[in-house]
Parts: structure tokens; sequence; C-alpha cells
């Protein structure tokens, strides 16, 4: 008689799932690093510093994956990740290229550049708030321009993230700040939202050529700017962490974004996404000591039944 087998009771959450949350928490502890930094570092130079840190990190991690794959193709063919292969096929082609410019335009250029500016002028914490809206647009602009599948249940969840969003931002004190940093945040995440939707367009490529190539030209462009604006070089000091901070909250983030996006589909990812607000907010609690409202904790719990249905509808309806 042989052995039974032994019952599975094991969790295993869905890689689309775990790739947007890590995107979340890499993109969303953006904020509050960059206004220390900005006490030290121009809103432009720091744009381009991301940018230069963040082509550093993939470059890195390119150099690293096609040295393993010429490795072990030469000594056991079945430890390659064929999901990926470096072959011409994998990489942008044809109309690809327009959809890179745009995103590299709208995603790499516009959207980091409003969103620095708009940290310099308000505090930190509100402008993780106002990132909320990115993940809402990224969903409404698929469905609407993209005709994209959407459940019923990840509409309801964006509901709840929509609510607790609105008390997030009445809870803040934004009519009395600066009318210009916030219009900037929240164009900066309409921006983001487009490029969300855009880069779906080329996911089925390899994610690091295109992180990295979007870096690089969005470096070289915003880098281009700063130094035309007469832009002085901070300390050393600084200039490595800023560029430490790009690698994590540009590099990397767009890299597992673009992962999520493949798996998940643009609404669905830009849903998980919507936690981003409350990374960038967590730290700005810890680290620049902004206050706990009441608005705060009602809103948590809103946007956090909100990403609930969301994982909740993958988990049910994983195809």
């Amino acid at each position: 008689m042989g052995n039974p087998q032994a019952p599975n009771f094991g969790f295993q959450i869905s890689p689309g799932i775990l790739y947007a949350l890590i995107a979340c928490i890499l993109f969303g502890s953006n904020a509050p690093i960059a206004k220390v930094l900005l006490q030290e570092v121009s809103p432009q130079l720091l744009t381009t510093l991301l940018n230069t840190g963040a082509a550093f990190g993939l470059s890195v991690l390119m150099g690293i994956k096609y040295s393993q794959q010429r490795f072990f193709s030469s000594e056991d063919t079945s430890l390659i990740d064929r999901s990926t292969p470096a072959t011409p096929a994998n990489f942008l082609q044809g109309r690809d290229w327009f959809w890179f410019s745009m995103t590299t335009l709208l995603g790499g250029v516009i959207a980091p550049t409003l969103f620095v500016y708009g940290v310099s002028q308000i505090p930190a914490s509100v402008a993780s708030l106002l990132l909320s809206f990115e993940g809402m647009a990224t969903a409404v602009i698929a469905w609407v321009l993209f005709k994209e599948k959407f459940h019923w249940l990840v509409a309801v969840a964006i509901a709840f993230i929509l609510a607790g969003t609105i008390i997030l931002n009445g809870g803040s004190d934004i009519s009395g700040g600066n009318f210009w940093g916030t219009l900037a945040v929240v164009t900066a995440g309409f921006c983001w939202a487009t490029d969300n939707n855009l880069t779906r367009k080329i996911s089925h490529r390899d994610p690091l050529p295109i992180a990295l190539g979007k870096n690089i030209a969005a470096g070289i462009i915003n880098g281009s700017i700063a130094f035309s604006l007469g832009t002085i070089l901070p300390p050393l000091g600084w200039i490595l962490l800023a560029c430490t901070l790009g690698i994590f909250c540009y590099g990397l983030s767009f890299t597992f974004l673009i992962m999520a996006l493949r798996l998940l589909g643009a609404s669905r990812a830009g849903a998980y996404f919507s936690i981003t607000p409350f990374v960038g907010t967590g730290l700005s609690i810890i680290f620049l000591r902004d206050p706990i409202t009441p608005n705060f904790l009602v809103a948590a719990i809103l946007i956090a039944l909100g990403v609930s249905l969301c994982i909740y509808e993958q988990l049910r309806n994983p195809s």
C-alpha cells in the first residue's frame, strides 16, 4: 500500500500580487525620503539623480542576469529561466518604441519632475496621500480608454479606496497649503497612471532593459534641464543618497511594476498600487513626526478593505 500524500495547508499568493505590493513599498518610500534630500538638492537635480541611480542599479542587475544565463547555458540548460529569454524577440520592436517613448516622457520626465517639485512645496505626508489618485486613475483609464475587463469586486474596492482618499485629503490642510505643489503632485499621479497603462503595451518584453532605457533617457533629459538652469551639485554624500533612492524607488519599483502589469493587467495592478500612499505616510509619521489623525485611521480601514477585496478577487480568479 502506497504512502498517503500529506495534505498541503500552505497558502500561496499570486506572483502578480507580490510584484505589485513590492513595487508599492519601494515607490511609496519616495516622498518622505525625497523631502529630506530636498534640504540640500534642488528639485530638478534630485529628479536627475533618481534616474541616474536607477540606471546604475538596473545596469548591475542586467549584468548579473545575463552573466548567469551564459554560465548556466554552458553547464545545465535546465537551470535557465526561459520565461524571459535574452533573445531579440524579447526586446523592443516596431511599435514598441512608440509606447516606450511615451512612457519615458510621461513617467520618466514629466511625472517625477512634477512630483519632486510638489514634495518641495507641501508636506511629505500630504504628497504621499495625494498619490492615491494614481492607483484609481490607472484603473479608470484602463477601463474607459483601453477597454480592459474588470470584476465588480474590483469596482467596489476602488469605491472603498476612493472614499478613504476623500477622508484622508479632507483631513489634510491642503486648502491652506501650496496650491501649485498640490496640483503638481496630482498631475504627476495622472501622468504615472497613463504611464502604467501604456507600459502594459510592452509588459511582455524583458522588464530590465525597458526600465534601464527609460531611466537613462529620462536622466539625460532631466539632467540637461537641471544644468541649463545653473544647478550646482551638492556634497557627494547627498548625491549618493539620492542615487540610492533612485535605485529602489524608480529602478526596482518600475521593474516589479512591469511584471505585475504583465500578470494582473493595468486596472487590477492599479488597485493594488493604491496602498502606496500608506507607505509614504507611515514613513512620514515615523521619521518626520507627522501627526496621526482620526481621519487617517478611518481612511486606513477603508483602503485596507479595498485592497483586501482586490487580493481576494485575484485569488479566487487567478486567470
